[in-house]
């Protein structure tokens, strides 16, 4: 770690040399990720090892160790859009977490300002982070109702339109997928799905050429494609009730989903399902297997919260994180959520060889 004050202009180049005089690395300004305020205390750093591009960090660095994510990351956490200006991503960072999803009220106008969430997204990638859209599907929450007006604050609508035959939603399925597409103007990485279910009812809907389960990998197949046809590379993920064998009530199939879905984030709360150790490495291993089987990753969700809503050690929490990480087939972590709990340090888990 070498730590120097200097005054640098928009073309500085610094050169740091052995002692035979070989180059030994090299910084360049005009190179560097992220923006700074004029007033503001920064450091330069390749986090977290010394490799790759150059990030502007909020704050000095001098005598801390490397820290940061890597390009690999599979350790994320949900966030509510009102912690958007709050949030200690640096502290996050330094924890492991590589991966920020949160609420799509983050564009509400009247919550938050344009700039604003462009630069907390700048912010977030000038650390290495990405950004997934945290975005509700089947079932809205909050003080608003659907952006069409055409249901009311709480209600689920089907995937699925009842009749002789059945058919998908597609009304619904085009005003899911539109606010995904508005959501890519912005600079994000991932669209996240929530709620991409039935409220516990897929088998009431459908008939046999239509189940509910057909129904909502049929949905997961337009948005991807049309999602990565406006930008490629968009991450999708989901997330999905931590039962294993629920297709029936819910209508998510961990192997039929990944094939359009990149990332499973099954939500085997503890605190929801009181599951043992043993069972929980279990319904990891049935998410995992599922999304293997088409090249695609499962990262096993944790709640940072006891039955009681009560927030948990770190320590607490890094005990069930350790027992998913050692002993099942899950690819990564998902914790729900930011604001509640302590957090563990995590930047041991999930990292290349």
């Amino acid at each position: 770690h070498i730590s120097f004050n200097a005054t640098v202009s928009a073309s500085s180049k610094v050169v740091l040399k052995g002692s035979d005089g070989k180059e030994l690395d090299s910084f360049t300004s005009a190179l560097v990720h992220g923006k700074r305020e004029a007033t503001q205390t920064t450091s330069w750093s390749r986090i977290p090892d010394g490799k790759g591009p150059w990030y502007i960090l909020i704050g000095s660095s001098r005598d801390e160790k490397n820290w940061g994510v890597t390009e690999d990351n599979k350790v994320a956490i949900w966030v509510n859009h009102s912690s958007m200006d709050s949030i200690d991503l640096e502290g996050l960072v330094k924890l492991g977490v590589g991966n920020i999803v949160i609420h799509e009220f983050i564009f509400r106008s009247d919550y938050h300002k344009k700039a604003d969430v462009e630069a907390f997204i700048e912010r977030a990638h000038a650390l290495g982070m990405k950004i997934h859209i945290w975005q509700q599907c089947f079932w809205w929450s909050g003080d608003v109702h659907w952006p069409d007006g055409t249901i009311t604050e709480g209600d689920w609508v089907s995937a699925i339109i009842d009749g002789t035959p059945a058919k998908v939603n597609q009304p619904r399925f085009d005003e899911i997928i539109k606010r995904s597409l508005n959501y890519l103007n912005y600079d994000i990485d991932g669209i996240h799905y929530d709620y991409v279910r039935f409220g516990g009812t897929a088998y009431k809907h459908g008939d046999e050429n239509l189940t509910g389960t057909m129904a909502i990998t049929e949905f997961c197949r337009q948005a991807t494609t049309k999602i990565h046809a406006k930008k490629a590379g968009i991450i999708m993920s989901a997330a999905l009730m931590g039962e294993s064998g629920a297709q029936k009530y819910y209508g998510q199939d961990p192997e039929e989903m990944t094939q359009y879905i990149d990332i499973l984030m099954p939500m085997a709360y503890i605190s929801s399902y009181g599951y043992s150790s043993t069972k929980n490495v279990n319904v990891a291993n049935w998410f995992g297997d599922g999304a293997h089987k088409n090249n695609k990753e499962s990262w096993h969700g944790f709640s940072t919260y006891d039955g009681n809503s009560k927030g948990l050690s770190a320590d607490v929490l890094d005990g069930q994180i350790v027992n998913i990480v050692e002993n099942s087939r899950a690819d990564g972590i998902a914790l729900f959520r930011y604001g509640i709990g302590e957090y563990p340090d995590m930047n041991a888990y999930y990292r290349a060889e």
